[in-house]
């Protein structure tokens, strides 16, 4: 009994090809995916019946039941939920962007473990290199690709979590944007509470950034929650601004606009 990852070593969007072969064939077999980070555990896990040539192959194998439901060579990934030992409504900071070591463990039906194989996925990759800003009045990392440029540039803004979150800005990195990840609250010598920000704080990185020569004046901007209400205020008043991705903002707009605490 085998279980195979074509490629156990890549970057976090990677697809990978797993199979486990040499089964009983029609037997019941359970695949667990579990990531162990220094802030508790996730799990994912799936329960297939072997085909005829003994063989489970997950991108065309539908679990019979588990965290995920349809035929999906990363279901597995996608799925992958807090277990007990993880504070609840907590967040798996990942800064520095230290990459991911997963296990994937293969179980029959008794629950016998019969294989394991760690499985290491990147935020970041290897060429980039990785620069923390304090200078301007702003505090932020810079992610920078390999060469002079000029490269697409974007500002990574993170939510009212507070404090530097690089890992949506070290995957865009990874694929050939500088992006600079800013912090704006709660995070060394800034202030503490989203009361006491003020939005030309983010002039300030706008400006450093232009000033780079590695950059081709192209700027984008992206944040998640508040971080999305922030880029809208942003790329209506500045006209650097060329594009502007918000994700999850909707909520945090309207508590906003009704006077409540945004979480």
């Amino acid at each position: 009994m085998s279980l195979h990852v074509d490629k156990p070593d890549t970057m976090q969007g990677e697809r990978l090809d797993i199979r486990a072969t040499n089964l009983v064939p029609n037997g019941i077999y359970k695949l667990v995916l579990r990531l162990k980070h220094k802030y508790g555990t996730h799990m994912s896990f799936a329960v297939f019946k072997a085909d005829s040539a003994g063989e489970i192959h997950l991108p065309t194998a539908k679990p019979l039941r588990g965290t995920y439901n349809e035929a999906d060579a990363m279901g597995l990934f996608m799925s992958i939920q807090p277990c007990e030992d993880f504070p609840y409504g907590g967040y798996l900071r990942c800064t520095p962007p230290l990459p991911f070591i997963y296990n994937l463990i293969l179980l029959n039906s008794s629950d016998r473990e019969l294989a394991v194989v760690p499985i290491k996925k990147h935020w970041m990759h290897p060429k980039l290199e990785r620069t923390e800003i304090e200078e301007d009045g702003f505090c932020a990392t810079l992610f920078k690709p390999p060469g002079n440029g000029p490269f697409p540039t974007v500002i990574d803004i993170s939510g009212t979590g507070g404090g530097l979150h690089e890992h949506k800005g070290s995957m865009l990195a990874s694929e050939g944007f500088v992006v600079l990840c800013v912090a704006f609250f709660q995070y060394k010598n800034l202030v503490t509470t989203l009361e006491e920000v003020e939005i030309e704080y983010f002039k300030k990185p706008i400006d450093w950034l232009k000033r780079q020569p590695y950059t081709n004046g192209r700027l984008g901007i992206q944040g998640v929650s508040f971080g999305g209400t922030i880029v809208n205020l942003l790329a209506s008043r500045f006209p650097e601004v060329l594009f502007f991705i918000h994700m999850k903002s909707t909520a945090a707009q309207r508590l906003m606009e009704t006077g409540h605490d945004v979480e």
